[in-house]
């Protein structure tokens, strides 16, 4: 008879009866965490981070244009007297450079992080 410490199958490493309930019954913790896609698989964390600080600051940076656009347009109504053109003048050219800045983000991080041009197709 073997003595407990050198048995060599210890209690976790026993196969559950049913495989699927015991995936079910683990903790959150003890979940597997998914990979990222593209280039970033096997980097380091803070190229993850570095790219979503990117997009993080990117959304502050549009709200801001629109709004700096739309103030300026609002002080040109009340100097030329000329309400409400210029405030939507402004609206409207922050808002279109916002779109636009937010495209050429998307084109650079795609070409960047997954291969690909401004086409769309593999390099």
């Amino acid at each position: 008879m073997l003595n407990p410490s050198e048995n060599p199958k210890k209690p976790d490493d026993a196969v559950p009866a049913n495989p699927a309930k015991a995936e079910a019954d683990r903790k959150p913790a003890d979940k597997p965490v998914g990979k990222p896609a593209g280039k970033l698989a096997g980097k380091p964390a803070g190229k993850q981070w570095l790219s979503m600080g990117q997009l993080a600051s990117s959304g502050a940076e549009l709200g801001l244009t629109v709004a700096v656009l739309t103030l300026i347009g609002y002080w040109l109504d009340t100097k030329w007297n000329s309400s409400p053109w210029m405030l939507l003048t402004g609206a409207l050219i922050g808002t279109l450079g916002s779109m636009y800045k937010l495209w050429r983000l998307n084109a650079k991080m795609t070409a960047k992080y997954f291969g690909k041009d401004k086409k769309g197709t593999s390099e």
